[in-house]
């Protein structure tokens, strides 16, 4: 459902739960169906393959896994074909979904008299960019905007709650070691 208001010169969008996602996110109850492929939330706005080739199924750890909130499932809905590509229509929602999105919140024409940007989307929407975005930017300029919108993106380049660095004491110079990432994804030390 979505709403257009155009009163006195700023436009107002509003649109409800939307579903802009190849895969269904699962809610207690749901059940594992072994010829379906699930994907998880992998803490960086993106996915990661749940049921690999060597998945063996655990009905204690996948009743969590749904409980934690993160789990999805591939019902064909748009989602992959049997090759492993994204059917048509949910490629259409690409890199130029970042650009719409953007430039909702940007354009004075989308603000009220204070200033503050009034989209209004909430639901779920997965974007297939093909170039890759910073989780920083995830955060600061589309989270921040759409509080109610959980974002999925093909390519993220995730951020990390550390860096370790060795410090020269005599010289202060700094050498890169490793970064850790916060959820356990990405390079650790």
């Amino acid at each position: 459902m979505y709403t257009l208001n155009n009163n006195e010169g700023s436009a107002n969008v509003t649109m409800t739960d939307v579903e802009w996602c190849p895969y269904t996110h699962l809610t207690e109850g749901d059940v594992f169906e072994d010829s379906k492929k699930y994907y998880i939330d992998n803490g960086h706005y993106g996915f990661t393959l749940y049921n690999d080739d060597d998945y063996v199924y655990d009905e204690r750890q996948f009743n969590i896994d749904i409980l934690g909130g993160g789990l999805y499932r591939d019902d064909g809905h748009g989602g992959r074909a049997d090759n492993g590509e994204f059917s048509t229509n949910i490629t259409d929602v690409d890199d130029s979904a970042i650009t719409m999105l953007t430039h909702l919140y940007t354009n004075d024409r989308f603000k009220d008299a204070s200033g503050l940007a009034k989209p209004n989307i909430t639901g779920i929407i997965y974007i297939n960019n093909t170039n890759a975005i910073e989780e920083s930017s995830i955060k600061t300029d589309l989270q921040k905007y759409y509080p109610n919108l959980t974002f999925f993106f093909a390519n993220v380049t995730p951020a990390y709650s550390a860096k370790f660095v060795l410090i020269d004491k005599d010289t202060g110079a700094e050498s890169f070691v490793d970064y850790l990432s916060s959820d356990g994804y990405g390079p650790t030390v």
